[in-house]
């Protein structure tokens, strides 16, 4: 016998068990389909020739688990001819709507409508740079009804439509006469004096904003009222003893309580516009028999509080829904269809408010529990700047996890108060002065020496406060240490913020509102003041559509056009920050965002004589 021909035989042999093997073990791993068989096969079978159509099995399900654009493009570059491409990009569709979700410009959402032009998703993207690309149609109700009907897949569809039926509401709900009911409880003490106090104050307010107060007789003498104004202020109010009681874990002794409800409505079957409740509560040692404790010891911290609110429509239509973020919420900016909120701690979220009863988080970032301290956020492009005591810290929101790419510290720069873009550069209001920061290169100058508490931009004009006065200049004048003019407010004003509107500025302090005139920045001049009686504490301020929007603890407050008085009232609660978003307004306070449909309440109607 041949044994080099049996050795031969023997081997050919093996080779073809080896090849069938590896065969069967392929049949096996396909018909598995998973990543653990594809791995398995690759460690046993080393040498077949399935070897790269395993591996590009493997990557395809390993991709699948954490699908994204760029291992979708690296996929297709390591295996360009793979019949799996397809499906890939088929699945990536969501997570490509995502991404330009994320972006948030017409450009993203047409390049995403271009790659996938037969999916679902692309109708919608189409409708949402058509909506982006015309600014949201600077809340044109006609083009905003064109706009649902033609792209009713649009993100931004729903909120048209709901703009365009308040729009009509606010519309046909305007009223310029209101009728005043006062209705004291049977035993309040001196009724008549009650009734003067709030018929002044409510007449006052009225009277400012150019809308008529009538006060309606009493019901019970069978008047009929269906001549008078269906627009109703009502103040009910009642005064009673109280018994000693458990008050928060505290031990309250006798006195006497009073409670007063303010409802504003526009017609007598229609839900209030705005309503607050009242209250305050004497000792009994304070308490003088026979008189109203309104008139007590103890009255100012009422009457700082009480206010009638001021409106000529159903403006509770305007308010969406709260949405409930779980978190103590520090400040808010926004910018296209998205707003960034800050938290205590610094952590940030992206919310989506295309449709602002539908939010979605689309980005967050979180940053390490250190204990630093954080007041204020700005959006600036694809960043977020976030600053206060620590400094300031800039945040990138890209492709990934977002991070921080370029940070100030407090030893830096000391405590930042305010922040505003200029340019590619940071303005930087705080405890060192005024600051200019370059995040490109790291450079920091000193613009003014005093502290500032607040800065704001008005083409090449630059506006800064400190406690007392308002100081106008150019980044060219800081440098040569001038300043266009310096405006003193007094002491007693203690101003915190300031916000630009146009060639005005205006300037929010413990003592009120006041609006300054810069046409010429040498000679500015204050046009408007309102005090704190006529606002009461107001927390920030935005610009929408040249109206100024404040916010406080009487809600969300319109201001004239010259800024002379408070002609709208919006019923928002618990909100201390606020910014605006296109044609809206976003308040935040506690965990709480809410959006205000600002819109209906940019145009500024003739008054007209109506019931």
């Amino acid at each position: 016998m041949d044994f080099r021909v049996v050795g031969m035989m023997f081997g050919l042999l093996c080779v073809t068990c080896g090849l069938g093997c590896a065969d069967r073990a392929w049949q096996a791993a396909l018909r598995a389909d998973e990543p653990a068989t594809y791995s398995r096969y690759l460690r046993e079978h080393a040498d077949s020739d399935h070897v790269v159509e395993a591996r590009e099995r493997l990557d395809y399900h390993l991709l699948k688990r954490d699908l994204s654009r760029e291992g979708f493009d690296a996929f297709v570059q390591n295996y360009p001819g793979s019949s799996l491409v397809e499906t890939l990009h088929g699945d990536l569709e969501p997570h490509a709507f995502a991404r330009a979700q994320s972006n948030g410009t017409g450009e993203a959402y047409r390049a995403f409508a271009s790659e996938y032009p037969d999916r679902a998703r692309a109708r919608r993207a189409e409708g949402n740079a058509a909506y982006i690309d015309a600014r949201g149609f600077s809340g044109n109700p006609g083009a905003l009804a064109s706009f649902a009907e033609q792209f009713p897949e649009s993100d931004f569809a729903r909120e048209a439509v709901r703009t365009n039926r308040v729009t009509g509401l606010i519309s046909r709900s305007r009223f310029y006469q209101v009728g005043l009911r006062i209705a004291l409880a049977p035993g309040t003490p001196e009724p008549e004096r009650v009734r003067a106090e709030f018929r002044e104050r409510a007449a006052s307010a009225y009277r400012r904003a150019g809308v008529e107060l009538v006060e309606l007789p009493d019901p019970e003498d069978g008047t009929d009222l269906q001549e008078w104004p269906r627009a109703r202020l009502t103040i009910q109010h009642s005064e009673a003893p109280v018994t000693t009681r458990l008050e928060e874990q505290e031990l309250s002794r006798p006195g006497h309580r009073a409670s007063t409800e303010v409802s504003l409505s526009a017609s007598p079957d229609a839900p209030p516009v705005f309503q607050r409740t009242f209250e305050l509560r004497v000792d009994s040692t304070e308490y003088i028999e026979g008189t109203s404790v309104l008139f007590s010891t103890a009255s100012p911290r009422y009457w700082e509080a009480f206010f009638t609110p001021v409106a000529t429509a159903q403006t509770q239509a305007l308010i969406r829904p709260e949405v409930a973020l779980h978190e103590g919420i520090v400040d808010v900016d926004a910018s296209q269809d998205r707003s960034v909120v800050l938290f205590e701690g610094g952590r940030l979220k992206m919310v989506h408010l295309a449709d602002p009863a539908q939010p979605q988080i689309i980005a967050e970032f979180a940053r390490p529990a250190d204990f630093k301290q954080w007041s204020g956020v700005r959006m600036m492009g694809h960043h977020v700047v976030i600053f206060g005591e620590e400094g300031l810290e800039r945040v990138h929101f890209g492709a990934g996890q977002p991070k921080v790419d370029f940070a100030l510290t407090r030893r830096e720069i000391g405590t930042v108060f305010d922040l505003e873009p200029l340019g590619g550069e940071l303005l930087i209001a705080g405890s060192r002065g005024l600051l200019m920061a370059d995040p490109q290169t790291g450079e920091v100058q000193r613009l003014m020496r005093r502290v500032i508490k607040g800065c704001a931009v008005s083409g090449e004009v630059l506006v800064l406060i400190d406690a007392e006065s308002v100081y106008i200049s150019s980044r060219e004048l800081l440098a040569e240490n001038r300043v266009y003019a310096q405006l003193s407010l007094g002491k007693s004003f203690d101003a915190v913020r300031v916000l630009s509107a146009g060639s005005r500025v205006v300037v929010l302090g413990g003592a009120g509102v006041v609006t300054v005139d810069l046409q010429d920045p040498a000679s500015p001049r204050v046009v408007a003041k309102l005090l704190r009686s006529e606002t009461g504490h107001v927390w920030d301020a935005v610009l929408s559509h040249d109206r100024v929007f404040l916010l406080g603890e009487r809600g969300l407050l319109l201001m004239g056009p010259g800024g002379h008085d408070v002609v709208q009232s919006v019923d928002v609660e618990d909100k201390t920050r606020v910014t605006a978003l296109g044609r809206h307004v976003v308040a935040v306070g506690n965990d709480r965002l809410q959006v205000v449909d600002a819109a209906p309440l940019w145009e500024v109607p003739a008054r007209a004589d109506r019931r």
